[in-house]
């Protein structure tokens, strides 16, 4: 009964509070942009992002999407808050008439590989065949981002545990000196 409270609680917990963080109801955007400054693992969470940007982009593109669905969907897709809080900005610049590519460099925040992408693949009218060779390239990049954050993770661990047993055996030892100083003293 102990083993089933103790999942029952886990199970619970990640229900009510990591659900909810996911959906974005808990404030978390500080955090989130805190963690985007971080060197590497920044990088890595921006690169997952842009490549989810372009595999939405090219997604909702070729089904035939109005082009500010679409575009609102795709920085939606990233959940990440550099580009969702962007959405609004870019929404109303399409809503006036102007091109995807100035849109999305008068926003800022993305690399130019994206952008002349975007450029090149707005002034030829194959956006969307642009929009999936970018996405297949950011792909990759993901896949060395993802192994980048695996192993920033596994280092982050492994210096936890260290920690934790040089902790310990500092903890033992004064314990063992306290021990001799207290026997020393009758």
């Amino acid at each position: 009964l102990i083993y089933l409270g103790v999942v029952a609680g886990v199970g619970a917990l990640l229900f009510f509070i990591v659900g909810p963080v996911r959906r974005g109801l808990f404030r978390t955007r500080p955090v989130q942009r805190a963690v985007l400054r971080l060197p590497v693992v920044g990088k890595a969470l921006r690169t997952l992002a842009l490549s989810r940007l372009a595999w939405s982009l090219h997604l909702t593109l070729k089904a035939g999407m109005e082009v500010r669905r679409a575009l609102r969907l795709s920085l939606r897709s990233t959940r990440n808050v550099r580009y969702t809080d962007q959405i609004d900005q870019i929404d109303a610049e399409i809503a006036r008439g102007n091109p995807i590519y100035d849109t999305f460099a008068q926003a800022g925040g993305y690399p130019s590989d994206f952008l002349d992408t975007l450029a090149v693949g707005e002034q030829s009218g194959r956006l969307v065949e642009s929009m999936g060779l970018l996405a297949r390239q950011y792909r990759d990049r993901a896949n060395v981002a993802l192994a980048t954050l695996t192993a920033f993770a596994g280092f982050a661990v492994w210096a936890t545990i260290a920690l934790l047993i040089i902790a310990l055996i500092f903890r033992l030892f004064m314990f063992y000196i306290g021990t001799i100083y207290d026997a020393m003293e009758i």
